[in-house]
């Protein structure tokens, strides 16, 4: 009998659990991508999903001995309970620093 009332539980909470399935794969629009090669790029895209990012490169004192690369931008994107994450950087020769805000 108690293994009749184990089975019947177990099967009522198989046909009552919430399907767990997966996001559909986001699709991936660019929105623009300028890669001029030889002193920097730019490049923007957003998915369909809600995913943003944004980026620019500069290389700074061309030819010089201090000759670096310096790179800005941002990361946006929304987590699963609805918080709007935003990740702005700069990476240069000072190294990566990253400012988050969510909200």
């Amino acid at each position: 009998m108690l293994t009749r009332l184990v089975l019947v539980c177990c099967a009522a909470a198989l046909v009552t659990a919430k399907p767990q399935g997966a996001r559909p794969p986001a699709v991936y629009d660019l929105m623009l991508n300028n890669n001029i090669g030889v002193d920097g790029y730019n490049f923007r895209f957003q998915t369909s999903d809600g995913v943003a990012r944004s980026e620019t490169g500069v290389l700074n004192n061309v030819g010089t001995e201090n000759e670096a690369m310096s790179v800005t931008g941002d990361i946006s994107f929304t987590t699963d309970d609805g918080k709007k994450v935003t990740i702005k950087f700069v990476s240069d020769e000072n190294g990566y620093r990253p400012v988050v805000t969510t909200s």
